[in-house]
């Protein structure tokens, strides 16, 4: 199969609170953003594609494989590149001892582990601060490192979890060409609540509110659901609104 990622009538939830219920999701090859308002799933859909949550009920293909299936997660894990919401770190390790740890536990072969590290944190721009602690750094740059440890064994598929949170202007302007590099050789999947990072990056934008996609398309596509009237700075960000709105009149 083409595509990265099927998953079919997922169903997951919190405690009582469902989640989402019957969710049908498609990621093709290339830069898919998953867009959508603050508790609307994202997260916790990222976190059953990769594995850290089981759904209640549906099928899950990743990479070609049935996920689901005993076995089959292990099969495709170390294919997988994923940035959570919080970077997890040990504060005394430095940065290159970090993302040479991340590589090591994706099954770098240790002769391949110094160029591959030396190649993430070049991409992110850190091999300036390669030896500074982890404890050190800035909500940003834990960020980047974050994403290097995420990039270091060059996945197939890449799953980012808001990975612009922290950062400055000229950094998200950086990330965006990380992204634009990596999507030559791997899918990536990233979610976002700031509307206007998809412009720059998107192939294909899914948006998600409430636990059901309501849109799945193209930049152009979702510009084209703007409404007159919607607030918005930007076509973009009116379609974005319009399809929300339109879930909440189908409601």
């Amino acid at each position: 199969m083409d595509e990265a990622i099927i998953g079919h009538g997922l169903a997951q939830r919190y405690g009582k609170r469902s989640v989402f219920r019957d969710l049908d999701v498609v990621v093709s090859p290339g830069v898919t953003v998953l867009l959508g308002p603050n508790g609307a799933g994202k997260t916790t859909l990222l976190h059953t594609i990769v594995g850290l949550k089981r759904p209640e009920a549906g099928s899950l293909h990743v990479l070609g494989r049935d996920v689901l299936r005993r076995g089959g997660l292990r099969s495709v894990a170390a294919r997988i590149g994923f940035l959570p919401q919080v970077v997890s770190h040990y504060p005394g390790y430095t940065v290159r001892d970090s993302v040479a740890y991340a590589a090591w536990l994706k099954g770098v072969p240790e002769r391949d582990i110094a160029t591959k590290v030396d190649r993430a944190l070049g991409l992110m721009s850190l091999s300036g601060r390669a030896r500074s602690r982890m404890g050190s750094l800035s909500g940003g740059l834990l960020r980047r490192a974050g994403i290097a440890q995420a990039i270091v064994h060059e996945p197939e598929l890449l799953v980012l979890d808001e990975p612009a949170a922290g950062l400055d202007p000229q950094q998200r302007i950086e990330l965006r060409r990380v992204l634009r590099k990596v999507a030559g050789s791997a899918t990536v999947l990233v979610s976002t609540h700031v509307v206007d990072d998809a412009r720059h990056v998107a192939d294909t934008i899914i948006v998600l509110d409430d636990g059901a996609v309501v849109f799945t398309g193209t930049v152009a596509g979702l510009e084209g659901l703007a409404m007159p009237g919607v607030d918005g700075d930007n076509d973009l960000e009116r379609g974005y609104v319009t399809a929300l709105r339109q879930t909440a009149v189908r409601a």
